[in-house]
């Protein structure tokens, strides 16, 4: 059972991604520093990785929606009473449509909006640096493509009552230990199990 707030998609190496729009979410943080404005000023996206990531950046096609993102974790200033407990938060930066896949496993080119000022999802969010959004059979990851893409307003309410959230966020649950909390923002998700047939993957 995946338990944890960032939820990661990674087809298995060689999948196939199913015909039409897909959506994904990237990741722009290189040791060298955030990549976002190179990248909306190359219109381009491109994989920090030489020997993880390339199959996916392969099945990246024309026409496929793409966001850039940031996730991390906080304690203050969330919308909603968490009880000084630990929520995972992901910061769209910009949104784009693929119009080309240079097939190499690193670029990918992006006519690119910027999301300005940023705007903040909580919850379902994902860790790892690319995912695609299985909306096809999951209900929170169709309601993460129609707030990215779509300008949605995230129902919050509707995350909070499924049993996982609830009881997380339930005032008589005792809060995390320090060293809990430190490994489940290191490497562990918050994020309800996974459905059959859905590939959810843990990774730091």
């Amino acid at each position: 059972m995946l338990k944890g707030d960032e939820v990661e998609d990674q087809a298995p190496e060689g999948a196939i991604v199913a015909e039409g729009v897909n959506y994904w979410f990237v990741g722009a943080a290189w040791n060298e520093g955030d990549q976002t404005p190179r990248f909306l000023a190359d219109r381009i996206w491109q994989n920090g990785y030489d020997d993880k990531f390339s199959h996916l950046v392969r099945q990246m096609k024309q026409g496929d929606r793409i966001a850039i993102k940031a996730a991390y974790t906080r304690k203050h200033d969330v919308p909603f009473e968490n009880r000084g407990r630990t929520v995972s938060a992901m910061r769209i930066k910009a949104v784009g449509t693929i119009t080309g896949n240079r097939g190499d496993g690193k670029t990918v080119d992006v006519a690119w909006e910027e999301v300005d000022p940023p705007r903040e999802w909580f919850l379902y969010t994902y860790r790892t640096t690319v995912a695609r959004a299985r909306f096809e059979d999951d209900d929170m990851a169709r309601q993460l493509v129609a707030f990215t893409f779509e300008g949605k307003d995230q129902d919050i309410a509707r995350f909070l009552v499924n049993p996982y959230w609830a009881e997380k966020f339930a005032e008589d649950t005792e809060p995390l230990t320090v060293i809990e909390e430190e490994e489940q923002s290191d490497g562990e998700t918050d994020a309800p199990p996974v459905e059959p047939g859905v590939v959810a993957e843990i990774s730091s």
